[in-house]
């Protein structure tokens, strides 16, 4: 490791502990504790079951994405790597690192093209952060009048939705494809040049078909509603946790983009993130702690299970390289 990569990994290990001792100096902890001696069990359990139901959703949109695309991974499989990636993503010092460990683990086991299959990851990332801008959006708007704290965050929201949705068209148009391909073909390297080549075919060939656009945006959408639903019932177990119902539409999204700022594994950041946003809806230090602390469960128990299909599965996969697209 170079240097620079050791003092990216301190920085990281440093915003997660920060991250930490601003909770630890937040919360109360003798109430802390009083709450969590009252948590419903049966709310809090089926909130478990309900957000290991999003590998549903996802797993079946990059199946769609890359059977499309000309590198198919079966359902099975798609959920096998998604289960994989979430054990990465809890022990490497990025909270999106599971997701290049399930692209490589995938090209590797399939002998498929990296770029490719990194370009099918990028495209299910771009539209959730779409669609997650929306729910932010939306739900901003409609509570902005009673909530003039949120201000900052819904235009930023608006800035971000903006960008991400020019990227989108501008990557639909044909000329902006030609112009990137011969800038493409101006890098040094030809690993990076044929897997930049790969990822620009794949998305090429997805913004090609409408019918796949919009079954990514649906199956995108149910993976939202259940991530929403699923932290409803987390706060209904908690006592005396009282919040608008649209209120989940709008923390329950924007924690994803806390999940990705610096950290290792996006711990600490986003149970910090949980307590700051659910302080702007009058939810105490302990309480949203309590609801922080719920999600590191959650995920926690996820990369539990993803480390055994990790180490006890293999995959069935056995076949000739296939091209990005």
């Amino acid at each position: 490791m170079s240097v620079s990569t050791h003092v990216k990994l301190l920085l990281k290990i440093l915003f997660s502990a920060t991250a930490f001792v601003w909770l630890a100096l937040r919360i109360d902890w003798a109430a802390w504790s009083h709450n969590l001696a009252g948590l419903n069990l049966g709310l809090f359990g089926l909130s478990l079951i309900i957000f290991f139901l999003t590998i549903l959703p996802c797993s079946l949109r990059w199946h769609f994405i890359t059977a499309a695309c000309g590198f198919p991974i079966g359902f099975g499989e798609a959920m096998r790597y998604y289960l994989i990636g979430n054990f990465f993503n809890a022990f490497l010092p990025t909270a999106r690192g599971g997701d290049l460990a399930r692209g490589v683990l995938a090209s590797k086991e399939n002998r498929f093209r990296l770029g490719g299959v990194i370009g099918s990851i990028l495209i299910e990332r771009i539209v959730g952060l779409v669609t997650a801008m929306v729910f932010v959006l939306l739900t901003g708007i409609h509570l902005f009048s009673r909530r003039p704290v949120l201000k900052p965050i819904i235009l930023s929201a608006l800035v971000v939705f903006a960008l991400a949705s020019f990227v989108l068209l501008s990557a639909a148009h044909s000329r902006v494809r030609r112009f990137g391909l011969t800038e493409l073909k101006k890098i040094p390297f030809r690993v990076l040049r044929d897997a930049a080549d790969d990822i620009v075919a794949v998305f090429a060939v997805f913004l090609r078909q409408p019918r796949l656009v919009a079954w990514t945006l649906v199956l995108t959408l149910v993976n939202q509603l259940i991530l929403v639903a699923s932290g409803f019932l987390a706060g209904a177990a908690i006592p005396g946790f009282r919040v608008p119902a649209t209120a989940f539409f709008f923390v329950i999204p924007l924690s994803f983009f806390a999940a990705i700022l610096p950290s290792v594994g996006g711990f600490g950041i986003r149970e910090a993130g949980y307590v700051l946003f659910w302080s702007w809806f009058a939810v105490p230090g302990e309480l949203g702690g309590l609801y922080a602390f719920a999600q590191f469960v959650f995920f926690t128990v996820s990369a539990l299970l993803g480390t055994l299909v990790f180490v006890f599965t293999r995959s069935r996969a056995n076949r000739p390289l296939s091209p990005a697209a």
